[in-house]
């Protein structure tokens, strides 16, 4: 019976965890509404869409030929493809796929950092507290669209709590435990959130070294050391193809205006205590410029809840073990978040890899995390006696946290006064209230040398409260048809056999219009988006891109100012000759005139302020097409491209071709035969020797054979892949078959084995595990 006892709390308090979570995403469970912002919508379906179309094939998805000329696709680590929960959830409907992800991972955040909080502080109580003020989180919540930083920071926790394991029993199985964990972490996508919970582990690991006794870092230093090498062997196949195309691709040149785009302002630091004051706040262009770069902010909530924030307070005027240092962690992880406005982020630039990542703000992912588990450390004084100086400590915060209430409230009434400041006055005067309350806990349990009963649960539960109310307007839902939707503009595709573009006239076009009634801008916006198939929605109905931009850094650096010219303004004859080159059948163009040198086919309606515009593009070449001369592209492919005296349908560019004598136009043809993810058999008939161009991405992972012999694959008009050829009839394949995945692949299987090994055949011998 005292097992039951003692399991009691534990299972009233995961049921409270739960409840929390599941009445946070009470919309999403319904079957009529979907989560759809930021990239869900935009980025991941496209991507699962893809994901299920390779494997329909019968491939594994190594390239995404969809997306603009074709990328790879593994390693682009916020595919997820290799993320064990990617691959359970496949089978169901899109939109029941993220919801079923989104509240898993907020679970998992919840427990994660419960387990955490049990391991530091013990007792059920900080350890719920902990879990609930992690998961509801303003930032973690605000991360869900960002879904792989969101995988991330849920695992972040998890991570943590096996380090913490590790550090108390330095046993082969609990090293096997995090590495798996920390592996784990890396397939979830999110190189921000592994860099990040390296260094919260890095601190922690100095603190230990700091107290620890040398016999005892003899036993820890090589199961961290096995540790570190599992986790980067069961997660290589992973990290290794994304961390050579980020060091080769655009990630490694980024400058530090890319870097630090999205860095927090120190204003916003007020929506950490007062629910979206500044995120929601009416602004002037200027002043939208200045916070948040001109957009929408990074993360649209940062409410860390007024509770948590309270508990921490007590926590350090309580002098509690832990406090200080998870406080320091806090706020450093916050300065990290401040990236430009702040020096210290130009430290950080200097860990290896850390300049690789982007969009500072998101160190408010492991602040939130220091905060909820100082939340718990408070929790956990509250609920134990206290002397008379901690009383007294007690009441001096209350006191204090008054005065703080009486400021608030002041600043609330005059922005009362003020017709548009009405709604910043209610969320003033929501926090003041909640706040008083607090305060009043504080005095009450400064009153006596033990804790009131039903005094620290009934605070927790307003906690909690507070928490789900702002957590249920952090991540809207939209009609799930959303998912269904087709656009019109398919029907004027079908039949086309060459590439697409999607482009706005400007940014104003892009502003949500007269969408179906009763619905809120957002869902306009996002129906808008489906419409005109910006990039890269066209995967989703089989739409090869084109010159889509770059969505995540990994593109190579020499296709960059390729793109750059077509988005610098549709009309000017050099884009018009990119989209030619580029076998560009038809372009889908969001405004009120159609660019010069491009054939109107029909306008249509869109939600949006603009209508979209269906375009030819005049004369483009073929996907797959033979050319008998080559020139040197030299030092710069792009001028070479656009060149006058350059040909692209007599010669090809590529780099130190041989000076040749003039050729004909066509000595040859050249049709695609079969194309899959991974390959593309091209036929070919030349009467003269020539060169074989397609126009998809070049990559050095791409390999040819030539009637089965292997052929050398050249890059070709600074972007794209060709063979050279003799006269005849011959049958080119190309297959993608990247070296960083074949390693990687290997490792990860040594790994495993090894894992598996060290985990079931234990050394029988020395101390036991």
């Amino acid at each position: 019976m005292s097992g039951v006892r003692r399991a009691g709390p534990g299972a009233l308090a995961a049921l409270a965890l739960l409840a929390m979570v599941l009445v946070t995403f009470a919309d999403a469970l319904r079957p009529s509404r979907a989560l759809f912002e930021r990239d869900i919508l935009g980025y991941w379906y496209p991507h699962r869409v893809a994901l299920r179309a390779a494997l329909a094939s019968g491939q594994l998805p190594l390239w995404n030929p969809w997306l603009g000329f074709g990328a790879p696709f593994l390693a682009d680590a916020s595919s997820e493809l290799l993320y064990p929960p990617t691959w359970l959830a496949l089978a169901l409907p899109f939109p029941l796929q993220f919801e079923i992800l989104a509240i898993g991972h907020c679970l998992l955040a919840a427990a994660g950092a419960a387990l955490v909080a049990r391991r530091l502080v013990g007792g059920v109580l900080p350890a719920a507290a902990a879990g609930g003020a992690y998961a509801l989180a303003g930032p973690l919540l605000s991360a869900l669209g960002l879904y792989h930083h969101f995988a991330g920071a849920a695992l972040m926790p998890w991570v943590l709590w096996a380090l913490e394991s590790l550090l108390q029993d330095a046993s082969a199985r609990r090293a096997i435990l995090l590495g798996t964990l920390a592996a784990g972490q890396v397939l979830a996508g999110s190189g921000d959130l592994v860099l990040m919970t390296a260094l919260a582990a890095s601190a922690r690991l100095a603190l230990h070294v700091g107290g620890a006794r040398a016999r005892g870092m003899g036993a820890l230093v090589p199961r961290l050391a096995l540790a570190a090498v599992l986790a980067a062997s069961l997660s290589a196949v992973q990290w290794l193809p994304t961390v050579e195309r980020g060091a080769s691709g655009l990630r490694g040149a980024q400058d530090y205006r890319t870097v630090t785009y999205w860095s927090l302002h120190p204003v916003s630091l007020v929506d950490l205590g007062v629910p979206r004051l500044v995120s929601e706040a009416t602004l002037s262009g200027e002043e939208r410029l200045r916070l948040f770069e001109g957009r929408e902010p990074l993360f649209s909530c940062l409410y860390l809840g007024v509770v948590t924030l309270a508990l921490g307070a007590i926590a350090l005027v309580l002098r509690e073990r832990l406090a200080l240092p998870l406080a320091a962690g806090a706020s450093l992880f916050v300065l990290l978040g401040l990236g430009r406005h702040t020096p210290i982020y130009g430290l950080l630039l200097a860990l290896p890899g850390a300049s690789l990542m982007r969009y500072p703000q998101k160190y408010l992912l492991p602040a939130s995390l220091c905060v909820a588990l100082l939340a718990g450390v408070g929790v956990g004084a509250l609920a134990r006696g206290w002397t008379e100086p901690e009383r007294r400590r007690s009441r001096a915060l209350g006191w204090a946290l008054l005065g703080v209430v009486l400021l608030v409230t002041a600043f609330a009434w005059r922005q009362a006064g003020d017709a548009s400041g009405a709604v910043a006055a209610l969320k003033l005067g929501r926090t003041a209230l909640v706040l008083s309350i607090a305060s009043l806990v504080l005095l009450l349990r400064g009153a006596a040398a033990a804790p009131r009963p039903g005094l620290v649960p009934a605070f927790l539960l307003l906690g909690a409260i507070d928490l789900v109310l702002v957590g249920r307007g952090t991540n809207d839902t939209a009609p799930a048809s959303l998912y269904e939707h087709q656009p019109a503009a398919l029907d004027r595709f079908v039949g086309a056999s060459g590439r697409l573009h999607a482009a706005a006239e400007s940014a104003a076009c892009l502003a949500p219009g007269a969408g179906p009634a009763g619905w809120p801008r957002s869902w306009v916006a996002a129906l808008g988006f489906v419409d005109t198939l910006r990039p890269p929605t066209g995967i989703r109905f089989g739409l090869f891109g084109s010159y889509d931009g770059e969505f995540t850094g990994l593109g190579p650096r020499f296709a960059a100012a390729f793109a750059g010219v077509v988005h610098a303004g549709l009309g000017r004859p050099e884009a018009l000759r990119l989209l030619q080159l580029g076998s560009v059948e038809h372009v889908a163009y969001l405004g009120q005139s159609a660019p010069v040198g491009l054939e109107p086919i029909a306008t249509l309606a869109t939600p949006l302020a603009c209508p979209l515009l269906l375009l030819r593009v005049p004369d483009p070449l073929a996907r797959a097409y033979v050319v008998g001369r080559e020139r040197d592209e030299g030092s710069n492919a792009l001028a070479a491209v656009l060149d006058s005296g350059f040909d692209p349908r007599r010669e090809v560019l590529l780099p130190g071709a041989a000076a040749q004598a003039d050729a004909a136009a066509a000595p040859g043809t050249a049709r695609i035969v079969s194309r899959t993810p991974n390959t593309l058999t091209v036929a070919t008939q030349l009467q003269a020797p020539g060169v074989l161009v397609v126009t998809e991405a070049f990559d050095e992972g791409w390999s040819a054979d030539v009637d089965g012999r292997p052929a050398a694959v050249l890059r070709a008009n600074g972007l794209f892949r060709a063979v050279r050829l003799g006269p005849g009839e011959h049958q080119v394949r190309f297959r993608y078959r990247p070296w960083p995945v074949l390693a990687g692949a290997l490792a990860s299987t040594v790994g495993a084995v090894a894992a598996v090994a060290l985990a079931v055949f234990r050394p029988r011998s020395g101390p036991p595990d």
